[in-house]
C-alpha cells in the first residue's frame, strides 16, 4: 500500500470502530511479555501487531517490550527506534514492567517470549540457522525462565523454490538435532511455520513488495493474545496444546469476516477526492487575472506598496532631520526658491547625494535588516492567505517580477528639479520600495516552490487513493448503496466543498496536514449516520433484512469457507492433523444474533471436529478464526 493513503486507511478502524473497550473490559497478560523481530522484514509487522495487542490488552500493552536484531551476524539488540539496547538497559526495562507499583501480569516466574522471522531476510539455510540461534543471545540477556514461541513466515515464492526446500530441511534438522537441545525438541518451546504457499497450491502475495497479508490478518498478534491471556484460561489452553510438543512445528489457517472498514474508508475517500477534483476543474475557469490577484495579495494598489508606506511612516523618527540643510549652499531665504536638488548636487560635487546615502539610506537599510524576518513573514502570510496553491501555480511569475522591479525607479531628471527636502524624501521612499520589491521577488519564488509541493502532495494523495480504491469485492455482499449515497450527499454540499478546497490548497500544506484535513472531513461523514459505528452483525441485519439463511449461518459459512484449503503450508498428499479451532469474537455481546452465532459455531459440522475455544476479543467489528494444525516430519519433506 502507498505511504500516504496507508496512513489514512489505517485510521479506518479508529474512525469506524463500534465500541471502545472500557478499562474494566481489557484483557490481562499472564507472564511478562517480550517480543523480538529478527530482521528488517519482520520489523515491518510491528505496527499491525501492536495495534491488535492494544485492541485486546488496552493500556496493559504498554508493558510489552519490543526489540529486534537487524543483522544475522550481529549480537546487537536494538529498540524499535533503532537505538542499541545494552544488557543493563534491557534488564532495567524488564524490571520496570515487573515492578510491584505498575505490574499488570498475573505470574512472574517466567517470561513469555515471542520471536518473529520472515525468511525473506535469509539468503541461505545457513543464514536462517544464524537467525534461529538468536534465541541463545536472548536467553542469556533475559536471565530468567522463558516460555518461547517462534513464528516463522516462510517465503516460499517460486523464485525461492530451491532455497525454500533448504530452509525446510534446516528446520527439520534443528528439530531433530540433539546438539541443539534434546532430540525431537526445538530450541523454542513452540514453533509456528506459516507459508505463503497454501495447502491447495495457491500463493499469497503476503511476502511481495506492497503486500502484507499476514499483517492484515492480525494472525501474528493473535498468537501473542492466545498464548498469554489470563481470561478464560487461554494461556493454559495454549500451553496444553502447543508448548513442548514433539512435532517439528505447527501451522494454521485463518478466516476473517467483519465490517469492511478499509473498503468503507476507500469508498468515502474516493468520493471526497472526486468532488475536490471537480472543484479544481471548475475553479480554473474562474482565474481571470491571477497575476493581478498576486499583486493585490502583496498589498500593492495604484502603484503603491501599503506595507512599504507603513514602514516609512514607522522609521521617519530615525531619519536625520532637516537641520542639515543649513550647511548647504543656496538654502538661505534669498535663494531658497531657486534652489533644487540637482543644483546643490553639482555645486557640492555630489556630496549631497553621498550624505543622503550614508545617513538617510543607511538608516533605511539598517532598520529593514533589523525587521527583515517580520517583514518577510508579513508579506508571505498575505500571499499564502490570499491565494490558493492552484491559483498561485497559474501565475506568470516572470512577468510579475519584471513589473515589480520596473515599478519603482527614480526619474533623475525629475529628481534634479525637485526641492531638496522632497527629493531626499523621494530617495528614501524609492529605496524602501526597492528593498520591498527585491524581497517580494525572492519570496514569491520560495512560495512558488511551496505551492508546487502542496499540489504535488495532493496529486500523490489522490493517485494513491484512486489506485487503492477497488469496489470489485463489494462492501458487504454487494450492499454498498447506503455508504455510497451518504458520501455523495455529504460531499455534494457546495459550501462544504468550497471550505474543503480552501483548506486543501492553502499554500505550504504538507502531506501530514493534507491527511489531517481529509481525516477530519471523513470523521464528520462517519458521524453523520449511525450505520458507520454499528456492530458488524447489526449492519448485516440492517443491510440484508430478511435473508434466505439466518445471519449466524451466513457469517459462519463466510468465516470458514474453504478454510482447510487455506492452511498456510503446502505439503503434497500429507494429512494435516487439526489441533484446535479458535474463534475471536465479543462473547460479552448479549445480542440475539451473537448468541445464535456462538451456538452455531459450537454445533457446526467440521469433521473431524477438534476442540473449540472462544476468545473474548470484545470486538464487535470483526470475527476471526484460527484453525491450528500439527506439522509432521513428513510435511516438511513431502
Amino acid at each position: 500500500m502507498n505511504s500516504i493513503s496507508e496512513i489514512i486507511i489505517n485510521s479506518a478502524d479508529r474512525l469506524l470502530r463500534h465500541n471502545d473497550i472500557s478499562g474494566s473490559k481489557y484483557l490481562h497478560p499472564c507472564y511478562p511479555t517480550v517480543v523480538f523481530y529478527f530482521g528488517k522484514k519482520s520489523q515491518a509487522y510491528h505496527a499491525e501487531i501492536i495495534k491488535d495487542v492494544e485492541r485486546s490488552w488496552g493500556g496493559n500493552s504498554q508493558y510489552v517490550l519490543f526489540y529486534s536484531f537487524v543483522d544475522s551476524f550481529s549480537d546487537f539488540i536494538v529498540d524499535m527506534d533503532g537505538k542499541e539496547v545494552s544488557s543493563d538497559v534491557l534488564l532495567s526495562q524488564l524490571t520496570r514492567i515487573m515492578s510491584a507499583e505498575t505490574c499488570v501480569y498475573k505470574e512472574m516466574n517466567k517470561i513469555a517470549l515471542f520471536c518473529y522471522f520472515d525468511t525473506t531476510d535469509a539468503e541461505s539455510a545457513e543464514e536462517f540457522e544464524r537467525w534461529y540461534m538468536k534465541y541463545n543471545i536472548i536467553e542469556k540477556e533475559l536471565s530468567m525462565p522463558i516460555q518461547s514461541t517462534l513464528v516463522l513466515f516462510l517465503n516460499e515464492s517460486l523464485a525461492r523454490r530451491d532455497l525454500s526446500g533448504e530452509i525446510r530441511a534446516k528446520i527439520l534438522e534443528l528439530y531433530c538435532s540433539s546438539e541443539v537441545r534434546d532430540s525431537e525438541r526445538h530450541l523454542y518451546n513452540t514453533v509456528f511455520a506459516l507459508s505463503n504457499h497454501f495447502r491447495n497450491g495457491s500463493y499469497s502475495q503476503g511476502f511481495d513488495v506492497g503486500h502484507q497479508s499476514h499483517v492484515d490478518y492480525n494472525l501474528p498478534a493473535d498468537v501473542i493474545l492466545f498464548a498469554n491471556t489470563v481470561e478464560d484460561n487461554m494461556y493454559i489452553t495454549y500451553k496444553s496444546k502447543f508448548v513442548d510438543k514433539k512435532v517439528p512445528a505447527f501451522t494454521a489457517s485463518y478466516g476473517l469476516v467483519g465490517k469492511p472498514n478499509r473498503e468503507i474508508m476507500l469508498l468515502s475517500l474516493k468520493i471526497a477526492m472526486d468532488s475536490i477534483m471537480d472543484s479544481i476543474n471548475a475553479s480554473k475557469n474562474q482565474f481571470a487575472n491571477p497575476d493581478d490577484d498576486l499583486i493585490r495579495s502583496l498589498g500593492i494598489a495604484n502603484g503603491r506598496i501599503s506595507k512599504a508606506d507603513a514602514f516609512y511612516t514607522d522609521i521617519r523618527q530615525f531619519l536625520p532631520d532637516s537641520g542639515f540643510l543649513k550647511y548647504l549652499p543656496y538654502t538661505d531665504e534669498q535663494h531658497i526658491e531657486e534652489n533644487c536638488f540637482g543644483r546643490n548636487g553639482k555645486v557640492t560635487k555630489e556630496c549631497l547625494i553621498a550624505f543622503v546615502k550614508e545617513n538617510h539610506l543607511k538608516v533605511v537599510e539598517n532598520e529593514f535588516e533589523r525587521r527583515r524576518d517580520a517583514i518577510c513573514n508579513d508579506i508571505a502570510s498575505g500571499v499564502r492567505n490570499g491565494l490558493s496553491s492552484i491559483k498561485f501555480n497559474s501565475i506568470n511569475l516572470t512577468s510579475v517580477k519584471n513589473d515589480l522591479k520596473s515599478m519603482f525607479k527614480v526619474n533623475y531628471d525629475v529628481l534634479e528639479q525637485m526641492p531638496i527636502n522632497q527629493a531626499v524624501d523621494l530617495m528614501v521612499r524609492v529605496e524602501i520600495y526597492k528593498l520591498y520589491a527585491d524581497v517580494m521577488c525572492e519570496l514569491i519564488d520560495q512560495i512558488k516552490v511551496e505551492a508546487e509541493h502542496s499540489i504535488s502532495s495532493f496529486n500523490e494523495l489522490n493517485r494513491n487513493i484512486q489506485s487503492d480504491y477497488s469496489i470489485g469485492h463489494s462492501i458487504i455482499g454487494g450492499k454498498n448503496d447506503r455508504y455510497e449515497e451518504n458520501a455523495k450527499r455529504f460531499f455534494s454540499d457546495q459550501g462544504r466543498i468550497a471550505e474543503l478546497y480552501s483548506k486543501f490548497f492553502k499554500i505550504g500544506n504538507s502531506k501530514e496536514q493534507l491527511i489531517e484535513i481529509l481525516l477530519n472531513e471523513i470523521k464528520l461523514l462517519f458521524d453523520s449516520d449511525p450505520i458507520y459505528h454499528m456492530a458488524f452483525l447489526n449492519v448485516l441485519a440492517l443491510m440484508f433484512g430478511n435473508m434466505p439463511v439466518g445471519i449466524p449461518s451466513f457469517v459462519a459459512e463466510k468465516l470458514t469457507a474453504n478454510i482447510e484449503e487455506r492452511i498456510e503450508f503446502f505439503s503434497k498428499g500429507v494429512i494435516f492433523e487439526r489441533v484446535l479451532e479458535l474463534y475471536f469474537l465479543n462473547t460479552d455481546n448479549n445480542d440475539d444474533n451473537m448468541k445464535e452465532l456462538i451456538k452455531y459455531l459450537q454445533d457446526m459440522d467440521t469433521a473431524p471436529r477438534s476442540e473449540i475455544r472462544l476468545f473474548n476479543s470484545s470486538n464487535d467489528d470483526n470475527i476471526e478464526t484460527i484453525w491450528f494444525y500439527e506439522l509432521s516430519e513428513d510435511n516438511f519433506v513431502g
